[in-house]
Formats: C-alpha cells, sequence, structure tokens
C-alpha cells in the first residue's frame, strides 16, 4: 500500500467511527426523549394497562332436606346470580352524562354517582349490587365508557329464617 491509499483508508476509517458514533449519539438521544421527557405519558400507557383486583370466591353448596313422606329433596338453601355494576373511574370520558344515566336506571343519587365518578385515586367502584334483570340490560344497552357488569353469587333461602339457626348466615359480602 502506497502513502495515499493509506490516507484514503484512514479516511473512510474516520468517516466511519464518526458515522457510527453519531448513529449512537442519536440513539443514547431519542432513549433518553423517550425515558425522560416522555415519562409521563408511558406511565399514564402503563397505569391504564393495570386490571384491578378482585378476590375470587368459592361458591357455595347447595342445601336440601327431604321429609319422610316424599322423595323428592326440597332446597333451603339455594345460589343464585345476580348482577353488579361496577366503574372504572379513569376510563369514564363523560362523568355527567354518565352518571344522569346510571341515576335514571339504578334511582341512585346523581350527585352522589358524580362523585364517585370523579374519584380518579379509586381503580373500582361498586356502585350497586344484586341488579334486576331490567337494570342489567339498560346498563348494558347504554354502552357507557368506564361502566362495566360483572355477576356475583348470592346465597338465597327459599324458606326464610326456617332452619336458620342450623343452616347459619354469613354476612351479605361472604356470600
Amino acid at each position: 500500500m502506497n502513502k495515499d491509499q493509506q490516507k484514503d483508508f484512514f479516511r473512510r476509517i474516520i468517516v466511519l467511527k464518526s458515522v457510527l458514533t453519531l448513529f449512537a449519539a442519536l440513539m443514547l438521544l431519542r432513549l433518553f426523549i423517550i425515558s425522560v421527557g416522555q415519562h409521563s405519558y408511558y406511565m399514564a400507557q402503563a397505569e391504564s394497562q393495570h386490571g384491578y383486583y378482585q378476590k375470587l370466591i368459592p361458591t357455595r353448596g347447595e342445601i336440601f332436606i327431604q321429609d319422610k313422606y316424599s322423595d323428592k329433596p326440597y332446597p333451603i338453601a339455594t345460589n343464585s346470580k345476580k348482577d353488579l355494576v361496577y366503574i372504572v373511574p379513569q376510563n369514564i370520558t363523560t362523568p355527567l352524562e354518565t352518571a344522569e344515566t346510571l341515576a335514571k336506571i339504578t334511582s341512585l343519587d346523581q350527585t352522589e354517582l358524580l362523585l364517585k365518578l370523579s374519584d380518579q385515586k379509586r381503580k373500582y367502584v361498586v356502585i350497586k349490587k344484586n341488579l334486576s334483570e331490567e337494570e342489567s340490560k339498560s346498563i348494558a344497552e347504554a354502552k357507557l365508557s368506564g361502566v362495566f357488569l360483572d355477576q356475583e353469587n348470592t346465597r338465597y333461602y327459599p324458606e326464610g329464617q326456617f332452619l336458620s339457626q342450623v343452616l347459619g348466615f354469613l354476612d351479605r359480602k361472604s356470600t
């Protein structure tokens, strides 16, 4: 290799190093912008993807009795599924309209609903339990953002207080 070729070779190496250094600097700048400059945006994205905590409660068994004159068992404690409506306040786009609609459907106080809808600190707020079929249907048809229906098991005693001391009664929350 002569001197001109060596100079040309070293110039190419310097240009290549410069291009790679510039590329690395641009990548680092972009990473800095994403991690520091757009921190709040990506933090909000991550928060919106978090779910809510729901305790899974096992289904309680049904209890039947049978008298000596009949072969057919009779239920004295059964389970039924009832709907409940809950909200995720961060997902509600129009709190006032949502509060009005829910107040009409569930017969709850609109101002109290608006307070619950506006509480951005909470991720999951139960609005009403044991909804009737009409209420559930109306809420589902309204398609409100941030408003969801869920089912819960409820305990039903067809005979009321009959054998209540034997069967035992847990509070409404644990059924």
